[in-house]
């Protein structure tokens, strides 16, 4: 506790700077209002998901005026969590110290501050393929990323909603397709290539996609045209094979030559961009999606908060 009640003084200060508090005497703070911040907070990276939020006073903290210590039920689709924590409404420290968040600005203070104290690194691009902005835009964007990875999808989708209006930005997409977790990662990454060479970026239609739905439509379409009850590992391998087929067409159709949009995705030079980018991607220390690089700093995963604030700043 004493580790805890420390941190406290130090990150109002980092954040808001100096204030006289000699008047904040007791605690006030509006639970309504608290479970309505983290009900926020806890839907920032799933906004499809059901969560509620239930804040108990369990005291006031005599050592730091205006802070309570809380009890925090989470239930996010029937997933619970209980967690003690010690707020004045506005700071939200957990008991244990691995949640430390400004409510207001729902953001994760332990994020943002470490990544403001991150030294950047410098970062060859020229490997990489601009996926959006422009090339000397201010700020450079280093996603990286595989198609088929639930939380890329969900960083893509505030990538677009965000970006929508501003254009000093250059983003770029570093490849890290894992096979063993999304069958169809790498083929995704090279229509991706293949669509911008041809003049068509496909960065937002491959992430919508809903690959595992189109894949079970696949299934049953195999199951009812062979009159079978149980698959075999080669009935599996013929199912990925036809609806990879599937797949290369649908995004071929979108091009003004098929013919050579199909032989880009099979070519060898896209094969080899794809392994090179992964090959940066370990260089850097990276072995998970997502991972961020923005203007050089690194965000490992989706972090919704830190990101969307980032992101607003652009111009």
């Amino acid at each position: 506790m004493k580790k805890l009640l420390l941190i406290i003084p130090i990150l109002m200060f980092a954040v808001f700077g100096c204030k006289n508090n000699a008047d904040n005497t007791s605690a006030k703070v509006d639970l309504a209002q608290l479970e309505k911040r983290l009900t926020s907070i806890e839907s920032a990276d799933d906004k499809e998901a059901k969560v509620t939020v239930k804040v108990e006073k369990l005291v006031d903290v005599k050592e730091m005026p205006g802070y309570v210590y809380v009890k925090v039920t989470t239930d996010k689709d029937g997933s619970k969590k209980v967690r003690n924590a010690i707020t004045n409404g506005r700071i939200f420290i957990d008991a244990d110290q691995s949640l430390v968040l400004d409510l207001e600005e729902e953001i994760f203070l332990t994020s943002i501050l470490n990544f403001k104290n991150t030294e950047p690194k410098t970062i060859d691009v020229s490997n990489l393929t601009l996926a959006g902005g422009k090339k000397d835009g201010k700020n450079v964007i280093i996603e990286i990323t595989d198609f088929e990875c639930p939380y890329c999808k969900r960083a893509n989708s505030l990538f677009k909603q965000m970006l929508a209006d501003k254009s000093d930005y250059a983003l770029y997409i570093m490849h890290m397709p894992i096979p063993s977790l999304h069958p169809n990662a790498e083929l995704m990454a090279k229509i991706f290539e293949a669509g911008i060479q041809m003049g068509k970026n496909f960065k937002n239609d491959l992430f919508e996609l809903d690959t595992p739905k189109l894949l079970e439509e696949k299934a049953k379409e195999y199951i009812k045209a062979n009159n079978i009850t149980e698959f075999t590992q080669a009935d599996i391998d013929k199912i990925i094979a036809s609806f990879q087929e599937d797949l290369i067409n649908m995004f071929a159709s979108k091009t003004e030559n098929a013919q050579k949009f199909k032989e880009l995705v099979a070519s060898k030079a896209i094969e080899e961009k794809i392994k090179n980018c992964q090959k940066q991607a370990h260089q850097l220390g990276e072995n998970s999606t997502p991972t961020f690089y923005f203007n050089g700093k690194v965000i490992q995963g989706f972090d919704a908060p830190l990101l969307k604030k980032l992101l607003e700043n652009i111009e």
